[in-house]
């Protein structure tokens, strides 16, 4: 029967490491991952760089491209909401401005939301917000100097690959 090949051991459930019974149930914590690990094939490892704000990925302020892969088999999770959407996972990058800088970023395509904040896990400091609609988003600002945290989130629950293109300019005259 499907049941006797069954065999109780350990999990991953809901950010940690939990012991299963023989239909794959979780039924008790064995290890909670901390906030820079997630549960892969049953222990915590470290998570990808750029999955939360702890390990964000820094980039230097010049124009470039980032390819962003949250497929669901990528160990990416969802850990953030921008104020105007996001429901799958995500990812976050960091850089420093020492300037007043002119900031663009941009997917290749629609079903995206990029925010930008100033304070990486406070909502609150938000700069912009932009997609999840049928348009492609893209944020255009004019940024005071000092440490900013672009997300890339996926507008819902969806295998995604793109592209998100980055440029910075000097608003010097």
């Amino acid at each position: 029967s499907p049941i006797s090949r069954c065999r109780p051991g350990p999990g991953c459930f809901a950010g940690g490491v939990w012991e299963r019974d023989a239909c794959g149930r979780p039924t008790a914590p064995l290890r909670t991952c901390a906030t820079a690990e997630v549960c892969e094939a049953f222990d915590c490892e470290p998570a990808p760089p750029g999955d939360v704000c702890e390990i964000a990925v820094e980039i230097p302020p010049r124009s470039t491209t980032l390819n962003v892969d949250i497929r669901t088999n990528t160990p990416y999770r969802d850990t953030t909401r921008g104020s105007c959407g996001g429901q799958g996972q995500d990812r976050v990058w960091t850089f420093v401005l020492t300037e007043e800088t002119a900031f663009r970023a941009s997917t290749r395509d629609n079903g995206w939301i990029l925010y930008l904040r100033r304070d990486c896990e406070d909502a609150s400091s938000e700069v912009a917000c932009e997609g999840g609609g049928t348009s492609i988003p893209m944020i255009d600002e004019l940024l005071a100097p000092g440490r900013y945290y672009l997300f890339v989130d996926a507008a819902v629950l969806a295998t995604r690959i793109t592209i998100v293109t980055l440029s910075f300019g000097s608003t010097a005259v």
